[in-house]
């Protein structure tokens, strides 16, 4: 699949490979990084356009809540500076991303990563 060489090409590996679908014009795959084990959310337009990723530096733990036709909720696992990084004990917020078209946004603020922020998705 043309998606899962835009992981690859990142030294990405797509979590679920099934959560791709080509019902929807805006698809997407969850992937994690192969030497840190965090991970991404990438967008596609269709099969032959890549719009990006959620953020520019990974997060710790994310999954996508819910895909509309235009839409995609992620949620991201938040951290305090004492947690291990396989234990988030500080919840989850779910940021809202929304393709109008010309532009993907994030319509909520995405938490910060920082390992030693007070909450972060690092």
């Amino acid at each position: 699949m043309w998606a899962q060489s835009v992981l690859h090409s990142q030294h990405y590996d797509a979590v679920n490979p099934d959560q791709y679908s080509t019902s929807r014009d805006l698809r997407i795959l969850v992937g994690v990084q192969r030497d840190t084990h965090r991970m991404k959310v990438f967008f596609f337009l269709g099969d032959s356009r890549w719009l990006g990723t959620d953020t520019t530096a990974p997060s710790g733990q994310v999954a996508v809540a819910h895909q509309g036709d235009n839409t995609v909720q992620v949620t991201y696992s938040l951290y305090i500076p004492s947690d291990s990084d396989a234990n988030p004990t500080a919840g989850t917020k779910t940021v809202t991303f929304r393709w109008d078209g010309k532009n993907l946004k994030p319509l909520d603020s995405i938490p910060a990563a920082g390992m030693r922020a007070l909450l972060s998705r690092r």
